[in-house]
């Protein structure tokens, strides 16, 4: 593992929300932008035992966190950050994520977000993917950019989480880690 992840000078992380699976990819990908000195802002609020589909939430968190961390990683974005919301309720799970971005938003004739790199074969799918697998999950999603200001905002429904003791609601609250 160390040698394909790198290893973690912080092995507990900046998000200690109690689930594996989303702290692992936030903590990994925190990590990543830590080299372009971009801050992650926490607001996570979700029981530890979340029964979550671990290829779903990877395709959603991972594509993005690649995206905000490229976003925030251009030199000419001086406002750079990532702000993670994920609360849960009533077995949905709710998750928001802002950034900040200097390009202008390109889109094609069905309002799809087009990638603005040069090389466009391998570029471009990570939305298409985070859609596509949202739409198979029947949750939501709405994405909006305006004002310099990228938002992602999606909800998966029928979430179910393991019973735990009263009150072990995971809380890691607004925390700003540089």
């Amino acid at each position: 593992m160390d040698k394909l992840l790198g290893k973690f000078d912080n092995p507990a992380g900046v998000c200690n929300s109690g689930n594996i699976i989303i702290d692992s990819i936030i903590n990994y990908k925190h990590l990543v932008a830590e080299k372009y000195k971009v801050p992650f802002h926490l607001d996570i609020n979700i029981p530890p035992q979340l029964e979550l589909d671990t290829t779903v939430i990877s395709v959603i968190l991972g594509n993005i966190l690649d995206n905000a961390i490229e976003a925030c990683e251009e030199k000419t974005n001086v406002d750079r950050y990532i702000k993670i919301h994920m609360h849960y309720l009533n077995e949905s799970l709710f998750m928001r994520i802002q950034n900040p971005f200097v390009h202008e938003v390109h889109t094609n004739l069905y309002g799809e977000i087009c990638s603005t790199k040069t090389d466009k074969q391998p570029h471009g799918m990570g939305l298409r993917n985070i859609k596509k697998i949202i739409d198979e999950c029947d949750g939501l999603s709405d994405i909006s950019y305006s004002n310099s200001l990228f938002q992602i905002e999606i909800v998966l429904f029928k979430v179910q989480s393991q019973k735990t003791i009263p009150g072990s609601l995971s809380q890691t609250k607004v925390n700003t880690v540089t």
